[in-house]
Parts: structure tokens; sequence; C-alpha cells
């Protein structure tokens, strides 16, 4: 049996079709619970939260495969509230690896290349939620460290997307800014895949403003970009490691880009 800690999310929704039956997702959402189960009615679904000890303990007994994929993820929201981010990214991971050791199940930890290098709340929480797992040999622990998720809930993507058909200003930071990014099915099958240890995808990067005009070029549509800088807690290039740079990894080509958020874009609609 096999438990999604977080499991309600976009990533969730991809690794449940992925994986199939004999899945449970635990949440603290029932609204999303609710919406999940249309789709997939053969899983289990247990509401609770990451920072209750007791109810993660009990939801992963009797399952042998833990992914967690819960988190406060918002970088902005992370700067202003930084005690709840530790309370859950941190908290709640230690709370799912004392239940994996206490019920004898392994532990794939959905992971961020703002772990590398932190310079904010999100960044650093997940460094050492990273930091615990692989300091202790008692659970084995696969962590999956990737980019941006293209398409998934709230992403930059849907937001260029719907300020474009609006014919609204988009807002990039920097000309010069870059992001690594993988959709979401290449993440689900990364993150199922993934070996003991640091997993890092083979994965390009690409400058936001490129995506940007990929955007345009799929919707056909003009996009007037507003360069706003960077804001509070951001990079203007991300690492999934000491060697590897959103800047000067190998890099999508505009063709490439268009290729592949064609039918992200058109799911939006």
């Amino acid at each position: 049996m096999t438990i999604i800690l977080g499991g309600t999310g976009t990533l969730g929704n991809a690794v449940v079709k992925h994986l199939g039956t004999g899945v449970t997702i635990f949440s603290r959402d029932e609204l999303k619970q609710h919406q999940m189960k249309k789709v997939f009615p053969h899983c289990e679904y247990i509401v609770g939260d990451l920072r209750d000890e007791r109810a993660v303990f009990n939801a992963i007994k009797g399952h042998q495969k833990v992914y967690l994929f819960g988190a406060l993820k918002h970088v902005s929201t992370g700067e202003v509230n930084p005690t709840e981010v530790y309370k859950t990214n941190v908290g709640g991971c230690i709370n799912t690896l004392n239940a994996c050791q206490a019920n004898g199940a392994e532990l794939t930890f959905s992971s961020t290349d703002k772990c590398v290098f932190p310079i904010n709340a999100y960044g650093a929480s997940k460094m050492m939620a990273e930091k615990i797992l692989l300091s202790q040999d008692k659970v084995p622990v696969r962590i999956a460290r990737y980019g941006n998720v293209l398409g998934s809930r709230g992403s930059v993507l849907e937001m260029f997307v719907n300020s474009i058909k609006r014919g609204e200003l988009v807002n990039v930071t920097d000309y010069e800014c870059t992001r690594f990014w993988i959709t979401i099915e290449e993440a689900a099958n990364f993150v199922v895949t993934s070996k003991p240890g640091i997993n890092i995808p083979n994965i390009k990067a690409s400058k936001v403003v490129d995506l940007v005009n990929a955007v345009s070029v799929v919707l056909g549509k003009p996009a007037t970009i507003k360069y706003t800088g960077l804001t509070r807690g951001e990079k203007l290039h991300e690492s999934l490691s000491d060697n590897l740079h959103s800047n000067s990894c190998e890099q999508f080509s505009l063709d490439e880009l268009v290729s592949i958020i064609r039918p992200i874009v058109g799911a939006f609609n």
C-alpha cells in the first residue's frame, strides 16, 4: 500500500495516475479531496494535517511506501510567515520520518531547486528537511529535487496565459531571470522512479521571458512585459546542485518551449 501526504495537489494527482490502485491520499483540504474523489474513486482519503504527529502516524500505519508532497510552497507567503513554513515543511517532515520508522515504511520526499543556496524561508525549510532525512539511516529515503513544474496549480505558466488572454501586462522580475522547467508528467515519473539518496533530473532551463514569448506564440496574441525587479526572497537564477545552475545549463529554444507548453495551455481552456 502507498500513501501520499499532501496528495491533492497537481503532483499528487499525476502520481496517482502513474501508480493506479492501492493509493491513500492524506491532506487537510476536504474540498480538494472531494474533487479528487470524483476522478479517482478507487483511492482512500484521510483528512489530516502534517503538523499533527498522531494523525500522520495513524495515516501511515499499514503503508509500505510513503510520498511526502505536502508543504507551504509560495515564496512570498513564506517570507512573511516563516514560522508557519517551518511548522509544516520541517515539522511535518519530522512527523513523517518518525511515522515511517515506526511502521517500517520507505519515504520519497519532493524537494526543490530553491533548497540549494537558499535565500528564502521556503528554500531554507526544504534544505533543513533534506538534511534531516539524510542524517538518519533508519528509514530508506529517496529525495527528488527538481525545478518549476509547468502547468501546476498557480504556476507562472498559468499566470502568463491568463494575463496575455486578458490583454494585461505580464509581470517578469528581470530580463535575465532564468528557471528550470519540467512538465507535471516528467515530474511525476521522476519522483516515482527516484533511487535512494538525492535525485536530480536531466533538466533544461530558459529565461522566464522566453516562456512568456512561447505563451504568446501558442495563444497567437502579443505579450506586453513589465519588468518588476526581484521581490523579497527571489533569486535571479536557481541551482539544483553546486554545479548545475539555471543560467549556465542547457537552455530550451523558443520552439522547444512552444512544443512543450502547447498541450498544457490547451488544457487551461
